[in-house]
């Protein structure tokens, strides 16, 4: 066998109900089949190998069971991180724990593994029950929420730094987290334990990790020797253009190998025009088992036949059709005649000026309701109060 690693993460089992199940099979298998073929040594699932905690059909572990196994028997040794969706609502257990009934290495808590040329560092979801009792007090700004998060679990790698020996093998850490310039995440979002944010340039520099590959972040990305390893399976029309499959990575350090899957779900959306008037056929065709978003335009008085629009792109093949319908009436004129630079108040009130007759009062009770519903990139002292209680419940 190769002394290699495979890694992939999100998969997100369950993800569609049945029909999604049946497709995260072809590709979860798929994958496996990529690792048995290449000979790896270890096999690692960076986090989120369900889409939530409970929501599966009964034959899911057997499925994905089988898999391993398949693995296991080629002598592929098996390492698993929970990811945020793996976890229960408290964020105390993991729907991948089951699996080291069969033998699986599961690793909830931040750990350390040696083996022959690797020393790897597991970093599963870290959930706001960690770091609650660090909220002490309502005076604290979001910041040091934030940071006392970060730092607990930079600490903990700092720690385990000490046992490092200049020949323990290629050092590796593998997340499941949103890490600093690389994956979108807010303040808020930090605040409530929602997402768990790092900066890895920071840990890999100070703890001496030379490679970090990760899971959350279903888009593959490479910066400075960290990688998100990216979803195996485009699982909506925002990832319509990400490339798909698992990475082998070396203990010999040479550059990592991106293996492709061989069928990626296909995404497409299509303006189609005023009452839907393009079809398939001047596309090429639809190829089979694509996802397809329409973007018709119609005014609010149109009768909207759905059933037949989407019929001739299911008839093409299409797996699914949704329909984006793009209204051409008040609203429409209103954010096509505002300015980008003003506020939605000044963009409401240079709209209503043109359109006395369309400034109804409905339009400025959605407006006022926007106005307080809309957070914006600074924390307010009420949002914060708002938060830290939520942190603390």
């Amino acid at each position: 066998m190769n002394n290699s690693i495979g890694i992939t993460a999100d998969i997100h089992f369950g993800r569609g109900g049945s029909k999604g199940v049946e497709r995260q099979k072809r590709v979860f298998n798929e994958i496996v089949d990529g690792w048995i073929e290449a000979q790896i040594t270890r096999g690692i699932i960076a986090g989120d190998l369900f889409n939530q905690f409970g929501w599966f059909t009964p034959n899911t572990y057997t499925i994905i069971s089988d898999a391993l196994l398949r693995a296991k028997a080629a002598g592929i040794s098996i390492d698993i991180i929970p990811g945020n969706h793996d976890m229960d609502q408290a964020g105390l257990f993991s729907a991948v724990e089951p699996f080291e009934k069969i033998g699986m290495n599961i690793y909830s808590t931040i750990s350390q593994l040696n083996v022959e040329g690797w020393q790897i560092t597991f970093v599963p979801w870290v959930t706001k029950s960690v770091f609650k009792s660090r909220v002490e007090n309502r005076e604290l700004n979001a910041q040091a929420v934030t940071v006392s998060l970060y730092e607990q679990v930079k600490g903990i790698l700092e720690d385990g730094a000490l046992y490092r020996t200049p020949d323990a093998g290629h050092q590796l850490i593998i997340y499941h987290a949103s890490l600093v310039k690389f994956s979108p995440c807010s303040t808020a979002a930090n605040i409530v334990g929602t997402d768990f944010v790092l900066d890895m340039h920071e840990i890999m520099n100070d703890c001496g990790y030379e490679t970090a590959v990760g899971g959350h972040f279903h888009k593959r990305q490479y910066m400075d020797g960290i990688y998100y390893v990216g979803a195996p399976e485009r699982l909506d029309h925002s990832e319509a253009g990400n490339p798909c499959g698992w990475m082998e990575i070396f203990a010999d350090k040479r550059e990592p190998v991106w293996h492709e899957l061989s069928t990626p779900r296909q995404f497409y959306t299509f303006d189609i025009g005023k009452c839907g008037d393009i079809l398939p056929a001047a596309y090429g065709g639809i190829p089979k088992g694509a996802i397809i978003k329409l973007r018709p335009e119609f005014s609010h008085n149109d009768i909207i036949d759905r059933e037949a629009l989407m019929k001739p792109y299911l008839d093409a093949g299409a797996e699914s059709v949704e329909l984006d319908i793009q209204y051409t009436d008040e609203i429409a004129v209103r954010s096509s005649t505002i300015k980008a630079d003003q506020s939605e108040k000044e963009q409401f009130e240079a709209w209503a000026e043109v359109n006395p007759e369309k400034a109804s009062p409905e339009l400025k009770k959605l407006l006022e309701f926007e106005n307080e519903n809309h957070y914006s990139n600074e924390v307010t002292d009420k949002f914060f109060e708002q938060a830290v209680k939520a942190v603390t419940a």
